[in-house]
């Protein structure tokens, strides 16, 4: 008989990330939009956000969500 291993029972973990540009200044809101529905169509539901970067005169930005499943 095999035992389960303790990897096998962890939840699952990946990084998404999101860029997004906006002439109106919310380029972090669109990046954050699609890293979140990258990872939803992955089937991850758990993020926060691990790293982000908006662009003086927030017109370009990027986020690197962690998700876990």
């Amino acid at each position: 008989m095999f035992g389960t291993s303790a990897a096998a029972n962890a939840d699952e973990t990946r990084q998404f990330r999101g860029e997004g540009y906006s002439s109106m200044g919310l380029a972090y809101d669109w990046a954050y939009g699609q890293a979140l529905g990258r990872a939803r169509d992955a089937g991850f539901t758990d993020c926060e956000v691990i790293d982000s970067y908006t662009w003086p005169g927030g017109y370009e930005a990027w986020v690197l969500l962690e998700c876990s499943r």
